[in-house]
Order: C-alpha cells, then sequence, then structure tokens
C-alpha cells in the first residue's frame, strides 16, 4: 500500500525510502514476534538475562541497518546525480570515500552501543579500537598523505588531465587523476605513476601554458 502511495509522488526519494526501510522494518517485527512468544515461556534467570540482552544488541543493530540504508538512499538521489553533473572528477573520487566513511562511523557506533546495552564493558572495547587505530594510522602513514596529496590537487587546482606538468624529474602530459596517485605520460611515451605526496613535498610546474615546439 505504501509502496502504490510512493509511486504516485513525483519525487523518487521517498521511493528509494521505502525499498532501503523494508527490510529493516520486516526483521523489526520479526523481533518483536519472536520476543512477544519467549515472554510466553519460563526461563532461569540466567537464560532470561541471555535473552534481554540478545535482544536488545538485536535491536540496535536493526536500527543501524535502518541508519544505514536510509543514508544509502540519500547518497543515491542527491549524492550520486551531483557528482555526474559537476565538471570536477573531485568529487567523484570523493564521495564514494565519504560513503563508506559514513557507513563504518554508523556501524562502529551501532555495535558499541549494542554491546553497551548487553552488559559488555565497552570502555574495554573502545582501548581495543584506540590502540589498534593509532598502529593503523602508523601503517598508514603513506597512504594518508597521498590522500592528502590527491585532496591537495583537486582544491588547489595545481593540474587537471592532459596539462604538461613537470614534478621532479618527471615531465609530461597528465593522463590520470586518483586520490592515491596521478599518471604522467612522459613524452618518451612512458606511464609514470606518481604518489600524490610527491606534489606537495616537491615544486610543480605546469607548463601546458608554454610554446607546443618545446614538445615536438
Amino acid at each position: 500500500v505504501i509502496k502504490a502511495l510512493t509511486k504516485k509522488t513525483k519525487s523518487k526519494l521517498d521511493d528509494i525510502i521505502i525499498d532501503m526501510i523494508e527490510e529493516p522494518l520486516v526483521l523489526a517485527m520479526i523481533l518483536i514476534g519472536i520476543w512477544y512468544s519467549l515472554g510466553m515461556l519460563t526461563f532461569s534467570e540466567g537464560a532470561r538475562a541471555f535473552v534481554d540482552h540478545a535482544f536488545q544488541f538485536l535491536i540496535v543493530i536493526n536500527v543501524t541497518w535502518l541508519i544505514s540504508r536510509l543514508f544509502e538512499a540519500i547518497y543515491e538521489e542527491y549524492m550520486i546525480p551531483f557528482a555526474k553533473e559537476s565538471e570536477s572528477d573531485f568529487d567523484d573520487q570523493l564521495f564514494p570515500i565519504l560513503r563508506q566513511g559514513l557507513k563504518g562511523i554508523v556501524w562502529t557506533l551501532g555495535i558499541i552501543i549494542g554491546l553497551n546495552n548487553a552488559g559488555y564493558d565497552v570502555g574495554a572495547v573502545l582501548a581495543g579500537l584506540g590502540i589498534g587505530g593509532i598502529a593503523l594510522a602508523m601503517a598508514a602513514k603513506d597512504t594518508v598523505a597521498n590522500i592528502f596529496g590527491g585532496i591537495m590537487i583537486f582544491t588547489d587546482k595545481l593540474f587537471k588531465i592532459k596539462d604538461k606538468v613537470k614534478v621532479g624529474s618527471v615531465e609530461g602530459v597528465v593522463e590520470e587523476i586518483g586520490l592515491r596517485s596521478t599518471k604522467i605520460r612522459t613524452y618518451e611515451g612512458r606511464v609514470v605513476t606518481v604518489p600524490n605526496s610527491e606534489f606537495t613535498s616537491k615544486p610543480v610546474e605546469n607548463i601546458s601554458s608554454e610554446p607546443q615546439e618545446k614538445f615536438q
């Protein structure tokens, strides 16, 4: 009934939202049914506590799933069309990273809240995540530097695809700009992959405006 009503509206957002929340709502009704059924049975005190904690955890996970799918609906309806209409390549590469990052944050918070409701020591979990995050950051510092370099290329507009640039000993035409590296085709025809961190630590010369005879 709800889907039939949303199809009559001009906006596609309500159709996407209904489609996204359908599964979490079905799971919620199943959990309510099981909870009601188990309430009619007699358990020992320990078993009842286990069932209560398990259901509290499942309810939080289901709500987290619902929020995650709602974000997916907004992403598909607004962010993807915006990236396609934009002339810049920056949003095409940044939006997927934001998408995965926000979903990761939502799920991490959901699991932590669920474990807290289930009676687990969340402080110990957070301490473990903090130590793991520090170790991961140290291991991935080069990747982070390359990503920041890629963001700088787009925000500062150092160059664009088909521009002729020189960075360090590499000189040629930009063929591809990624979030972690940039591909430059030299005048000898070789493709050199340059880490984006190089553009933050070395002088970058955009020589596209120089006379074409130099490159013939």
